[in-house]
């Protein structure tokens, strides 16, 4: 104990401090209250019939998604860092649907306001995008039954209900993001 604790005291220089969220960060945007282990571990036992693996669900599936291609190296190792990160989980990278996915659309001109697009990185608003709440929809509505969860990629751009860009979305009690 007395070792790890002057660990930690030298430790404290080693790393800079966190600073304040900048406007184009995402809690400089989005106000989140923070979660404690102890809050997760209870929102989890609360879940536990609805989420995470069970005898039936034993598979993360990745879905690319979008109108270009995805490096099929960049997919060969996600899956395998996800395989080693989740084992003793199967993750299965799925075909890109045919038709019926979602496309990326044009950004809406009265949603990008002055703010979101100073916010915004560069080009962010010039690339037509995924709206963020449609894709979890799609994924949802197709959730496979052997699912722990299914996350779609893609290289477009993700908009949230605000029309404001945004790194992704999930939704935990659908196992979808």
């Amino acid at each position: 104990a007395f070792l790890i604790g002057r660990v930690l005291k030298f430790a404290e220089v080693w790393f800079e401090p966190i600073p304040e969220p900048r406007t184009q960060d995402w809690l400089g945007r989005h106000r989140e209250l923070m979660q404690t282990y102890g809050a997760f571990k209870n929102a989890l036992e609360q879940h536990r019939g609805g989420i995470g693996p069970t005898q039936e669900r034993t598979c993360l599936h990745l879905l690319p998604l979008g109108p270009s291609e995805l490096d099929p190296e960049l997919l060969f190792r996600l899956r395998g860092f996800l395989a080693a990160f989740f084992h003793p989980l199967r993750v299965a990278v799925l075909r890109r649907p045919a038709q019926g996915a979602p496309q990326p659309q044009p950004r809406p001109p009265l949603l990008a306001t002055a703010s979101a697009r100073a916010a915004a990185p560069a080009g962010a608003g010039s690339q037509a995008s995924f709206d963020a709440s449609e894709v979890l929809r799609w994924l949802a509505a197709g959730l496979r039954a052997d699912s722990v969860a299914t996350l779609a990629i893609t290289a477009s751009p993700l908009r949230d209900a605000g029309g404001a860009m945004t790194v992704g979305a999930s939704d935990w009690t659908q196992r979808i993001g």
